[in-house]
């Protein structure tokens, strides 16, 4: 008897194993701050050239910083440019505590062109011609308490460059740019 649970501990022993469950954004929390893991706002000029609808998701979070992984879309509406479509994406990092922020990010601007028609500047990457900018972000961004539906209010204020090529003429292009948004996080 003595035998085969002596055996059946040393089949067993391999195959057993003790972990910790892996570490979440929320397990970073400083106690006296919270910062709700997703961002849905509306971007006027910004890293999109008029106005984008923004997602943000929560990446990382520590006592003293968050990064936020974003994406966004624009359609241009207007007669003439009704087939140019940008897409903004970055990476951004907010330093603070509790209701503000000093944000600063990176990430590129892509533009669908699919009028046929070269417009503006910006690298052709595909066909229908795609556009990439280089769109740097430095801001403050201000998120409110809680309400009852456990929701925050966020208004964020960013200067926000595009930098590109001019591929007609081979040249940097440089496009000093700012932003305001809107929006509610959860």
């Amino acid at each position: 008897m003595r035998f085969c649970a002596l055996s059946f501990l040393i089949l067993l022993l391999p195959f057993s194993s003790f972990s910790q469950q892996p570490a979440k954004a929320t397990d970073f929390k400083d106690k006296k701050r919270e910062i709700d893991k997703n961002n849905a706002y509306l971007e006027l000029g910004g890293s999109a050239y008029f106005y984008s609808l923004n997602y943000e998701r929560l990446l990382i979070a520590s006592k003293y910083f968050a990064f936020f992984g974003r994406g966004g879309m624009e359609y241009l509406f207007i007669r003439g440019t009704d087939k140019i479509i940008h897409f903004p994406l970055s990476i951004n990092m907010l330093i603070g505590k509790k209701h503000s922020f000093l944000e600063m990010g990176a990430g590129a601007l892509f533009r669908l062109d699919f009028s046929g028609e070269a417009m503006g500047e910006g690298y052709f990457i595909s066909n229908p011609p795609t556009r990439i900018f280089f769109t740097p972000c430095i801001g403050y961004r201000f998120m409110s308490g809680k309400n009852d539906n456990d929701e925050t209010f966020m208004f964020r204020i960013t200067i926000s460059p595009l930098f590109g090529m001019n591929v007609f003429s081979n040249t940097p292009s440089f496009i000093p740019w700012g932003g305001v948004s809107i929006g509610k996080t959860w």
